[in-house]
């Protein structure tokens, strides 16, 4: 299975399939890009099911929360736009794409690399240590989530060691990462203890397990 489909995210407004959902007597919309029709048809379901539907209603995801906002007179499902630092009102956006993008990637490394485990990530919780520069330049990383340690690490190749046991790097939320080096995020569904090899272009090349053994290569 290849991963380079998953080294470019859809741009917020893109492509977008909608759907309406009645819950309670109240509709709202749901939006998302063509690539996840399915992921959206799930989504909806999902809302099928509360109990209530009204404006500031919130649905938990694994990347981020879905709120019903009312937008131009339309309660309209929006996220967090991943590619804002801050999280800021004027920011979320009224599409799933991103969020759908992220969570279907995650399925994808781990069927790649053969894991089951579930990823406890939250955006806007989850800190990554990186080396300077890291975000502003192209070269291959590695991401690495350790045992022990609650933050991921990303550096470029080859690791720098110290990165991991002197914390020398600057502390970034995964908003940076995402607006950045946005090929890195797939890789953050790899289990603890775990590392992956990132290029700028063409995503996840290569998955190692917690014995350095080499579990997904392109």
């Amino acid at each position: 299975m290849s991963l380079r489909e998953w080294a470019v995210p859809p741009l917020p407004g893109e492509d977008l399939v909608e759907r309406e959902v009645t819950v309670g007597g109240t509709t709202a919309s749901i939006a998302a890009h063509d690539r996840f029709v399915d992921a959206l048809d799930m989504v909806v379901e999902q809302v099928g099911a509360l109990g209530d539907l009204a404006e500031g209603t919130e649905l938990a995801r694994t990347w981020g929360v879905i709120r019903f906002e009312e937008r131009d007179g339309v309660l309209r499902a929006t996220t967090q736009d991943s590619r804002s630092v801050l999280e800021i009102a004027s920011k979320r956006v009224t599409d799933l794409s991103q969020l759908l993008w992220v969570e279907e990637s995650w399925r994808a490394v781990a069927a790649a690399a053969g894991f089951e485990a579930d990823v406890d990530v939250h955006f806007r919780r989850t800190k990554i240590w990186v080396t300077r520069q890291m975000l502003d330049r192209r070269e291959p990383a590695e991401l690495r989530h350790e045992a022990g340690k609650a933050a991921w690490f990303l550096g470029e190749q080859p690791f720098d060691e110290r990165l991991s046991t002197n914390l020398a790097g600057s502390m970034k939320f995964a908003g940076n990462v995402f607006a950045s080096r946005p090929e890195v995020i797939p890789a953050m569904a790899v289990p603890v203890g775990w590392k992956a090899l990132v290029d700028h272009d063409r995503g996840i090349y290569e998955i190692r397990d917690g014995d350095d053994r080499v579990v997904h290569a392109e």
